[in-house]
């Protein structure tokens, strides 16, 4: 899962960094265990409590405290990096694991939001998240104060998000023009990116 962080002021910049895994060890859990490709509508996760040892053990990954801007993925969370944990917490049913790593994405999403003090703000949502009934309720139940909505809201099918961004890049880079938030990305300044490599 990422965040970006727009100020309704010019000045207040743009921020946005990876809160943590997102729906990757949601959907892993639920094609080990029900054969499907994602827990539709948070469903397999709401017929289980969340496992509040377990959850804290996966909060201990020392990303969640690690400080912004910072970028993580499938090295960092993983089916296998599971596994070791449920090795010391072995005797959650596969539901309370689902609800639990619901839980999870939720909180750290949640997390990274209070610790920029957005906690009063919008927050638009898009990817297969959005459409995951329970991990929208929870975000809500977390960020109590805030509007919470799906891009569609917006104009912009949660699934097209990423594909508008890189149109968007794509229209930057044959511009001439950067791409880039040195803010966001850590650079030392605005740089055009990629390359055009005609056939």
């Amino acid at each position: 899962a990422n965040i970006t962080l727009l100020a309704k002021q010019p000045e207040g910049g743009v921020r946005g960094y990876d809160t943590g895994p997102a729906n990757m060890l949601l959907d892993g859990w639920c094609s080990r265990h029900l054969g499907k490709a994602y827990d539709h509508n948070g469903e397999w996760a709401a017929s289980g409590r969340i496992d509040t040892a377990l959850l804290n053990l996966l909060l201990a990954h020392p990303y969640f405290s690690a400080p912004a801007p910072k970028s993580t993925g499938r090295e960092d969370f993983n089916l296998a990096w599971l596994d070791s944990l449920l090795t010391r917490h072995p005797h959650s049913p596969a539901e309370n694991v689902q609800a639990t790593l619901t839980e999870l994405t939720a909180l750290s999403v949640a997390d990274a939001i209070r610790s920029e003090h957005f906690d009063e703000a919008e927050l638009w949502v898009c990817g297969g998240g959005a459409y995951n009934g329970g991990l929208m309720a929870r975000l809500a139940h977390h960020l109590p104060r805030m509007r919470i909505g799906t891009t569609a809201e917006q104009g912009l099918s949660p699934t097209w998000v990423e594909a508008t961004a890189f149109a968007w890049l794509a229209h930057q880079t044959l511009a001439g023009l950067h791409g880039n938030a040195p803010e966001v990305t850590g650079a030392r300044g605005e740089r055009i990116l990629g390359g055009i490599y005609p056939a």
